[in-house]
Formats: C-alpha cells, structure tokens, sequence
C-alpha cells in the first residue's frame, strides 16, 4: 500500500519535480510527478505548455498527478477537459492521486472513473464531494487518505472493490445511498466526526475490521449482500442498524460499544456473532 505523503520527508518513488527545494526549509521541494517531456509537475507548469498538455486531456484520458499540488482552479480545468459532450459527463480514464495534495474543496462530483482511481495518502484539507461520481474502470483505492474537511460519497457508484483501508476522516463521512458492488474495504478506518452510510449497498464483502468511530455511525436501510465484518470495531456513540438487510452472519467479535446497538427491525438471516464483545454501555 502506497500511503505516502507530501509532507514526507521520505524521497517519492516517481521523478519528482522539485521546485521551490531549499537546504534549510524544504530539500526536496515539490513531490509532484513531472509532467511527460517537462521537468516541472503540472502545478508548476506555465503558459503554453500548460494549455498543450490541457489540451491533450480528452474524455477517457489517463491522468498522472501523483504528489501534485491540486487547486480547486486546476481541478476545474481538468473536469472540462474531459467533458464528453456526446455522454453529457465528465470522463477520466486511469487516475493516479497518489500522495497530491488538495486545496480548496475537491470537487468529483458526477464524474466517471473509467479506470482504476488511486488516491492513497491524497489530503484533502477542505470539504472533498464525489458525490453521484462512478468508478467503473477496475477498482478505486483511497488508503490512507485524510480528508480534514467533510466527506461526500452520497450516490457513488463503484462496479469494482472500493477500499479506505486506514484512511482518516476527521469531519462527517457520508457515504449514503452509495452502491458498491465488489468489496468494500474499511478495516482500520478512522471517523472523528459521524459517518451516515443510510440506505447504503454492498454488494460483496464489507470489512470493517478494525474501524474506530467516534461519534454516530448510521447504517439504517443499508443492505450487506455478502460477509460484514465488524470485529474489533470500536463505537464511541450511537450505532444504528434499523431496517438494515444482513444477508449473512455479520461478525461483531471483540466489537466495542458505548451505547446499546439499534438493530430495530433489521432483517438478519443467519444470526450475530458477538464473540467477547464489549458492552460498556451507561
């Protein structure tokens, strides 16, 4: 798992490019990839170049931003590049966001992925919207990533595993009504502010293994076609699972609750297994 960082001090593993290095503040400079034939990232890139390499980014391109800077102004001219007039949709094809940093909000809403979309260790200090976007191209990975602002996944559609392994969510995460049809990979996740998956569809396994939630985690209506796993989760506030569908023995092993679970009216077929749970609750 790459999970790298650009306020690392360990040397990125793409030609990086550099600017503004300085022995005393900051030896390395800029971890932005170099964009192709230019010895600058595209955040340092300028004037005619910039517009060349803009106007290369059609609908399906591939983009390669790894460590990069990413303005909201960046960002915005990236999406109307890739505008498909025909489809009436933003199309980007294999993405690589790998350890960039954002500024401003983040805005993927109603985007297509129609490659694989990496975004492991990607920082996202402002509010960060993929709401209504669509992976459909092989598999989205967000490891490791912090999202200081809100999280917004409501209506994301993912054909392919979707995974936020140790990933950090320090305002709200919404994930609701969110379809994700391969797995779905949370396991050491941490959400410092509520995570509302209401009405949520997994359509393979969901692993949560290992997940820490501060404040409410909601999952009333969601609907868990394969295995969930809960083991070792910790629950600080309220759990709700109302009229959610478990379609298999969820597992809650060494689970910690704060507060008594709400499973009202929840649709289980084969049962809980709650091996040495903890129920601390007042």
């Amino acid at each position: 798992m790459n999970t790298w960082q650009p306020s690392s001090s360990v040397v990125p593993s793409w030609p990086r490019c550099g600017h503004g290095a300085d022995t005393a503040t900051g030896p390395l400079g800029c971890p932005g990839i170099l964009v192709p034939g230019h010895a600058v990232c595209l955040a340092h890139l300028s004037g005619t170049a910039r517009d060349a390499y803009l106007a290369s980014v059609g609908p399906g391109a591939d983009i390669d931003l790894r460590g990069t800077p990413v303005t909201g102004e960046l960002l915005a001219d990236l999406r109307n590049a890739a505008v498909d007039f025909d489809a009436g949709e933003v199309n980007f094809g294999a993405v690589r966001f790998d350890g960039a940093r954002f500024s401003g909000d983040a805005d993927f809403g109603e985007i297509r992925f129609s490659g694989p979309a990496r975004f492991d260790g990607a920082r996202f200090p402002e509010d960060a919207t993929f709401v209504d976007a669509k992976f459909t191209g092989g598999g989205a990975w967000f490891d490791g990533a912090t999202f200081t602002g809100d999280a917004w996944f409501d209506r994301a559609r993912f054909s392919c595993d979707a995974s936020f392994e140790e990933a950090l969510f320090s305002g709200d995460a919404s994930f609701e009504d969110v379809r994700i049809f391969g797995t779905a990979k949370f396991s050491g996740t941490r959400f410092t502010c509520d995570a509302w998956f209401g009405g949520a569809r997994f359509g393979g396994d969901a692993d949560f293994s290992g997940a820490r939630f501060s404040c409410d985690a909601l999952f009333g209506e969601s609907w868990f076609r394969g295995t969930a796993r809960f083991d070792e989760v910790r629950f600080s506030r309220e759990v709700i699972f109302g009229r959610a569908r478990l379609s298999s023995e969820p597992d809650f092993g060494k689970a910690e609750f704060a507060s008594d679970p709400d499973f009202d009216e929840a649709e289980i077929s084969s049962g809980i297994e709650f091996d040495e749970t903890e129920f601390s609750c007042q």
